[in-house]
Formats: structure tokens, sequence, C-alpha cells
């Protein structure tokens, strides 16, 4: 395990006085003290098809367990697996994604429109709407190409590897 104890004890703090915002940034903070890399920095593919799977766990675990089941990385692969069994393609996939999360609006054309303000840090928000900063802490590019910067589908196969 790559944590200190402050840091997961910081994680579970914001996870129980629902600071969920906090506790989104202090899970990418964590992601990349796991990966070795910088503060500030982003996860590309390799960090993240490396990414320890006892981390891994331990993120997921925490956001499931302080969201009463509706946020997490499980929750989020479950859905990214279900809109692959029907989409056409990655970017129907990305785009799916995005409108079942309630990151991108239910459109037909699927538009693009999260931005940092559009993020629901309540109980409330659709399942799967949390984490949202996994690859990086940013949202420059919303979801304009269609969230594949974001590198959501490596995080989930490589969930998928660790059992998650």
């Amino acid at each position: 395990m790559t944590y200190t104890e402050d840091n997961l004890v910081a994680l579970c703090y914001f996870g129980r006085v629902n600071k969920l915002n906090y506790k989104d940034e202090k899970t990418f903070a964590l992601m990349l003290k796991a990966a070795n890399r910088p503060q500030g920095s982003v996860l590309n593919q390799n960090n993240l098809n490396s990414f320890p799977c006892e981390d891994l766990k331990v993120i997921d675990g925490l956001w499931m367990k302080y969201s009463q089941g509706r946020f997490g990385i499980s929750i989020q692969r479950q859905i990214w697996e279900e809109v692959s069994r029907k989409a056409e393609n990655i970017q129907d996939v990305y785009r799916q994604f995005g409108q079942r999360v309630g990151w991108i609006e239910s459109t037909p054309s699927g538009n693009p429109i999260i931005i940092q303000d559009d993020i629901d840090y309540k109980l409330s928000a659709p399942p799967g709407h949390l984490p949202v900063f996994i690859s990086s802490y940013t949202l420059e590019h919303g979801w304009s190409d269609w969230g594949r910067h974001t590198h959501r589908d490596v995080t989930f196969s490589r969930a998928g590897h660790c059992g998650i």
C-alpha cells in the first residue's frame, strides 16, 4: 500500500462528512502518489495499466462505503460495461457513459457540456457520477473529445484485472 495513514484518514473523513468535492480531489492526489507521479501531473495509459490493484481496491471501497454504494470505480465500471454491450463504437460508449452518470446531457446529439460547476457533489447525483477525477484534475477539455483523454476505458480495464 502506497498511502500514508494520514492520507487515508483524510479520504475517510471527507467521505463521512459528505465533503465529496474534497474526496474527489483527494482521490486523484492519492492516485498520483500511488503511481509515483508528481502532484499537478496526469495519469497516462501506462500509469493506469500498472496502477497497484490494492490501492485501486481501497479507493473504490472507500467511495462505495461513504456513498452508500452509489459512487466508485466499480459502479462506473458496471455502467461502462452495460453501455459497451449496446454501443456501436468507442465514441458511442463514452457518450452513453457520460449521459448515464450525468456528465453530459441526454440529448440526441450527446453534446458535451460538463464543466467544473456541473459536477454534483451530493449523494443524490446519478449513480457513478463520482469520482470524476481519475486520470487528471482538470476539465479544461470538458468532455469535448468524448472523454477519451480521461482514459476511462483503460481505468475500467485495470479495475477488471484487479477484480473490482
